[in-house]
């Protein structure tokens, strides 16, 4: 009996032992508990945001004069500055939740080479350079991430600023177009006025007011009468009268 047991608790350790060799030797990433910071220059003010990416691709942006500029080739372009102004600040408190990495090499998550590297200018002369690696399988929207002072620590961009900034590399932060107002609507004429006016009097009929239009005029004035009929009617137009 008791052999038997003995034969039991072998098997289990062995079991034990074969698990734990697997896990050690292909761990997955997980995220570590808490959200911290990829690194902290909270009394720093960024200056330049430089970026360039594993196919060739390059983007940078400038503070000048108290602006922010887009450097396109040999171009200096204004840039949205609402837009790369939270990116900057975002930068100096640069979030991320810390991942085990266990035996995990860096290139498993895409940053032995980086997929890109973003170096920041502060004021006052201090550099940091930022490595970007892969998605986060679980979510697209997130990076793995590396300082580059720190590079065996790997973390996960929990506030997808380096999303933000490698799309730069396709659509650069400029300022949206100024609508163009839609053309105003033809107003249509005035109708022209015709017809024909038939007048019976047997009295005295005098008319003496004015009648002002701007609409053509046409038609036909028939007047019949025993008595004596007075017209000095004033037409005034600025469009065609036929009588």
């Amino acid at each position: 009996m008791r052999y038997r047991n003995t034969l039991i608790m072998v098997g289990v350790l062995i079991v034990l032992i074969v698990v734990a060799v697997v896990l050690l030797g292909n761990p997955a990433p997980t995220n570590a508990p808490g959200t911290g910071h990829v690194w902290s220059y909270a009394n720093e003010t960024v200056s330049e945001i430089k970026m360039s990416q594993d196919n060739g691709k390059q983007a940078d942006v400038l503070l000048k004069d108290g602006s922010w500029n887009v450097i396109s080739n040999t171009q200096i372009l204004p840039a949205n500055q609402s837009q790369v102004q939270s990116v900057a600040t975002l930068l100096l408190q640069l979030q991320g939740d810390a991942v085990t990495r266990g035996n995990t090499a860096l290139k498993d998550y895409g940053l032995n080479p980086p997929r890109a590297t973003i170096t920041v200018t502060f004021q006052s002369g201090k550099t940091a350079t930022l490595f970007v690696g892969d998605n986060v399988p679980a979510n697209d929207t997130q990076h793995f991430v590396a300082d580059k002072a720190q590079p065996d620590k790997v973390f996960i961009n929990s506030d997808q600023t380096a999303s933000t900034l490698t799309a730069w590399f396709n659509a650069p932060p400029l300022p949206l177009p100024t609508p163009t107002p839609l053309p105003l609507a033809p107003t249509n004429p005035p109708a022209p006025i015709t017809g024909t006016t038939n007048l019976t009097t047997t009295g005295t009929v005098t008319n003496t007011s004015p009648v002002t239009t701007t609409s053509p005029i046409s038609g036909t004035l028939t007047t019949t009468g025993t008595g004596s009929v007075t017209n000095t009617t004033t037409i005034t137009s600025t469009g065609t009268v036929t009588k």
